[in-house]
């Protein structure tokens, strides 16, 4: 396994991991201002240019992000796996 696929594919799942937690934060806050809108996805994506909006993009981002980091760190072991047998000379 390579190293470097590795840190990849952990900065990766880190910057996902904050990028949802922000965005569960800011959805939480806005719910609180407004209780009875929060069903709708609009509300949930905000409008256009709004904090909520702007980190709902930003998670998307980092979903994109992870999942390419993921097929890197997955292909980087599979090449590990990749075993040479020599046939006996003849």
């Amino acid at each position: 396994m390579s190293r470097n696929a590795r840190r990849l594919y952990v900065r990766a799942y880190r910057r996902w991991a904050e990028a949802d937690m922000m965005f569960l934060l800011l959805v939480r806050d806005a719910r609180s201002l407004v209780p009875e809108v929060h069903e709708g996805m609009v509300f949930r994506t905000g409008q256009a240019g709004s904090r909520v909006r702007r980190a709902y993009e930003a998670r998307l981002r980092a979903i994109e992000a992870l999942q390419a980091a993921r097929a890197a760190y997955l292909s980087a072991t599979r090449r590990d796996r990749r075993v040479l047998l020599y046939l006996p000379a003849s």
